[in-house]
């Protein structure tokens, strides 16, 4: 290219290498844009080659190539406040057209194809629309404490223990002698059946005549 550039200050001289390295291998990639005598997009590029191939593609007006300048910028990581300042130099030239602030980020959403909430994360607020007044919060009703219920479990009434009868005592003169130990079985606890059962061996005796004497003993004993 025999024109003259005149390159801006940020250019980054690792992405000037890079570029330098990657056209030896793999070619011009992507051509520098012109509009006329100015560099739309390609600055790093004509840096690393002034021979860089170039499209033209005529005058433009400024607004033109501005958005133009955004989108082509879209595909590469270019730093934040770049961005804005393109974003901003748009919305200024709108603005200068008449166009108010509602109509702003829309125009730019519709030839750039960025979604309008990007547009408007970019724009300065007096290219943008107040945002509307939030509803008024909900007075606060107060709310009456009531103390905890207590709920006590239903009574369930105690049943009572079935009684257990009462032992019959039979006198012993009763008790025929021939009924035996089997009827006084049914009357005498186990401790006391084998109380008399050991006494009537200790003492060489039958069972019913053991039994029959300790009853007699014992009734002697308190007074019978």
């Amino acid at each position: 290219m025999s024109q003259k550039i005149e390159f801006p200050n940020y250019m980054d001289e690792e992405h000037v290498k890079f570029l330098e390295a990657s056209r030896k291998s793999l070619g011009e990639i992507y051509p520098v844009i012109m509009s006329g005598k100015e560099v739309i997009d390609g600055y790093h590029r004509l840096k690393a080659y002034k021979d860089w191939k170039v499209v033209n593609i005529g005058p433009k007006p400024e607004l033109d190539k501005i958005l133009l300048r955004l989108v082509l910028n879209h595909r590469r990581d270019v730093s934040a406040k770049e961005t804005r300042e393109l974003f901003n130099r748009a919305a200024e030239l709108l603005s200068k057209e008449g166009y108010g602030p509602g109509q702003i980020s829309k125009i730019i959403s519709e030839k750039t194809g960025f979604s309008r909430e990007y547009v408007l994360k970019h724009l300065q607020k007096k290219y943008k629309l107040p945002a509307p007044p939030k509803p008024p919060k909900a007075p606060k009703i107060p709310v009456e404490k009531k103390p905890p219920v207590e709920v006590k479990p239903p009574e369930v009434p105690k049943e009572k223990p079935p009684e257990i009868p009462k032992e019959v005592k039979v006198p012993v003169e009763k008790v025929p002698k021939e009924v035996g130990i089997e009827v006084m079985r049914i009357r005498l606890p186990r401790d006391i059946e084998e109380r008399v059962t050991r006494y009537a061996k200790d003492s060489n005796m039958s069972i019913e005549d053991a039994l029959v004497f300790l009853l007699d003993m014992a009734l002697r004993t308190v007074g019978y």
